[in-house]
């Protein structure tokens, strides 16, 4: 790959470049392989170790302690941490699971990074600078306030004193489980209604909002389920929900910093102190500018007073009122001395941002398709809902996506770049021109004919295509815009490998390209349902039920027939007759079903549907296949799922001693 096309997927975070520029692999002493970048795409595709390519099935405990497990493993093995450096699981892998289902419906987990810092070679006396990640030399980004004689506060920026290394997480998404027929049709496609946004809380209602609905943000309705289950219900294996436990790392920074703040303060009351000594050294000339004098010091006095005995809680959240009120009780006369509390303000902000600088946090969202829309949406939720974790806002949000769904509307869009959250400046999204799913709600027309001329499109994809167009766009769903420039969709490759014919060859997708299929068609012939049957808003969800309820038995049943088209065997149309037979005899009892039933098994022929097969069957490569190739982690993704298969009989091995 030439060094342009390096640059132009790079985060911008570290140097130019795949592999970090210090790395030996005959020597372990040397930086970890990958930089930042493919360091937080391998963490997105390590979300997948329970669900992707290889399915795990069982109850919920067992798939999160599996993943956990694994995921541990993973970090522990060397030759992981040759690739993507030294990390802390620190929030179990927590795993959602619907009632009826035996899968990972929505997985997650928090993982802290360890700075790489190297050690003296002693064989070949040789020592490797920091990583270029975390470079001792990098400009410190939070310039010192320092105070001379003048009064006026000077801006310096201090490189030689000790490094403050960011502490860096990374919140890992992932996308839904392809083999959840359930998931994906009422979650990721669940994109005909949206929700308003309700700062972070779609799933409930704000009677204070006056604005028209058509003005507010909104995600999908799919979105804000998913939205719900990530931060209400799935917890790590304390308990703890992600909130909480970005509450307590915070809380637990801050009191691990505890003597370095005292030690910052102390600075401070120091230099308010000389200030007083050289004030009272200064002569007057008259009572008034005696009298002046005396306020000066005065007001320093109170400060310095205040900042003995204050703490990180009360220096942050004074502003100008209180200052004014603090200097007021300590003055004899009441009186201010405007100029010098302007003077006191700059050296707080000052003093503030010194303690920030020994607290910085980042926080990297991230995820893969449904998952890369969540951490968008996520890392909002965090942003608005700030006060409930982060009260001190010590925190950077960053949010990296891969191959996305839009299921933002354009009001959201202007939220999520205002000038309170400015999340676009630090959102980075990425995705192939050929992968269908960041057109999905947006530019939509372009999936009937996206690889062409390699597949035409038929009757059944054009009717799927148009319908979901049709059907969104009153939503006005919009992508958000990314940053740098260069992380603009990249050109795509057709694989003519990847096609029905070779699917003997492509085992793992088998099962994808069935369950994948039939969400789909089910997901399209429910909204035909609706809008058939002008179902009105007040009965939508009625209805909504109970075709959930048909829905889940008849595509399971769908799925095995496609199951049989892929190994060639059965007899397609009569079962595909008979199945749709039945499920259209299962809404048989309302009013106007008859054309829409007579419509449908016209247009579920079989060449149509396997047509439709065919055309997955490509999306499941350039979907998944081909970012693990560009984005170059295939070395991880192999090393990482052969360790979660040994995770797994470890795990049967340590239950097996256990009952014996």
């Amino acid at each position: 790959m030439s060094q342009r096309a390096k640059e132009e997927f790079n985060l911008n975070i570290d140097e130019p470049g795949i592999e970090n520029e210090g790395y030996d692999k005959y020597d372990d002493n040397s930086p970890p392989k990958y930089l930042w970048d493919r360091k937080i795409f391998s963490l997105i595709w390590l979300s997948y170790c329970v669900s992707f390519p290889k399915l795990y099935t069982g109850k919920e405990t067992y798939l999160s302690n599996l993943a956990t497990r694994a995921v541990r493993d993973t970090f522990k093995n060397k030759k992981i941490k040759r690739l993507i450096g030294e990390w802390k699981l620190v929030w179990d892998v927590s795993v959602e699971q619907r009632p009826t289902s035996n899968v990972a419906d929505a997985t997650m987990f928090v993982a802290k990074y360890i700075p790489y810092i190297a050690q003296k070679d002693k064989n070949k006396d040789k020592n490797y600078e920091y990583n270029n990640e975390y470079s001792e030399n990098k400009k410190d980004d939070n310039p010192k306030i320092t105070n001379k004689k003048d009064d006026n506060p000077k801006i310096t920026n201090k490189t030689d004193e000790n490094p403050k290394i960011t502490k860096r997480y990374v919140i890992s998404i992932a996308g839904t489980n392809p083999f959840s027929i359930f998931a994906a049709v009422f979650q990721d496609l669940s994109i005909f209604k949206t929700r308003s946004w309700n700062k972070g809380e779609p799933w409930s209602k704000d009677i204070r909002d006056k604005t028209s609905k058509s003005d507010r943000p909104a995600i999908s309705s799919g979105a804000s389920r998913g939205l719900k289950v990530h931060l209400t219900k799935m917890r790590s294996s304390d308990g703890r929900l992600l909130l909480d436990f970005l509450k307590k790392e915070i809380k637990e920074l801050v009191e691990e910093k505890k003597q370095d703040i005292k030690d910052e303060i102390k600075w401070a009351v120091q230099k308010l102190e000389k200030e007083v000594q050289s004030i009272q050294n200064e002569e007057t000339t008259s009572e008034s500018s005696d009298k002046t004098k005396i306020e000066k010091i005065e007001t320093i006095k109170a400060i310095k007073d205040f900042l003995d005995k204050t703490n990180a809680d009360q220096l942050f959240y004074l502003d100008e009122r209180k200052l004014k009120k603090i200097i007021k009780g300590y003055s004899s006369e009441g009186s201010l001395d405007e100029e010098l509390i302007k003077i006191i303000e700059n050296e707080i902000e000052g003093l503030k941002r010194k303690i920030k600088e020994l607290l910085k946090v980042e926080i990297t969202v991230a995820g893969h398709s449904l998952g890369g829309a969540l951490a968008q949406i996520i890392a909002l939720a965090l942003k608005e809902r700030r006060k409930d974790w982060d009260k001190y806002e010590l925190c950077t949000i960053k949010v990296v996506s891969v191959g996305n769904p839009c299921f933002t509307n354009d009001k959201f869009v202007d939220r999520y770049k205002d000038k309170d959250n400015k999340l676009d400046q630090e959102t980075y999204r990425f995705w192939c021109d050929i992968d269908m799913v960041p057109y999905l709600t947006n530019n939509t027309r372009r999936l009937a004919t996206i690889y062409e001329p390699d597949i035409s499109g038929n009757i059944l994809i054009d009717t799927l295509t148009d319908i979901l167009r049709q059907s969104i766009k009153q939503n006005k769903y919009k992508h958000i815009s990314n940053k740098p420039a260069a992380f603009n969709g990249y050109k795509g490759k057709f694989n003519k490998k990847f096609a029905l014919q070779y699917i003997n060859d492509n085992e793992d997708i088998k099962d994808y390209i069935s369950t994948q299929t039939t969400s789909l068609i089910f997901l399209v012939l429910f909204q035909q349902l609706q809008v058939a049957l002008f179902v009105p808003n007040f009965i939508g969800d009625v209805v909504e039920d109970t075709f959930k309820g048909i829905a889940r038995e008849y595509s399971e049943a769908f799925a095995k027939i496609l199951a049989q088209v892929l190994d060639g065997t059965g007899e397609v149309n009569v079962e595909f007759d008979n199945l749709f037979s039945r499920f259209f005899d299962a809404f048989s009892g309302i009013p106007g079903i008859g054309p829409f039933a007579q419509f449908n098994a016209n247009l579920l022929d079989s060449n149509n549907v396997v047509e439709l097969m065919n055309w997955y069957v490509q999306f499941a490569y350039q979907h998944v296949t081909q970012y693990e190739k560009y984005l170059q982690i295939e070395e991880f993704t192999k090393e990482m799922r052969e360790i979660t298969e040994k995770s797994e009989k470890n795990m049967k091995y340590s239950s097996k001693r256990r009952l014996e």
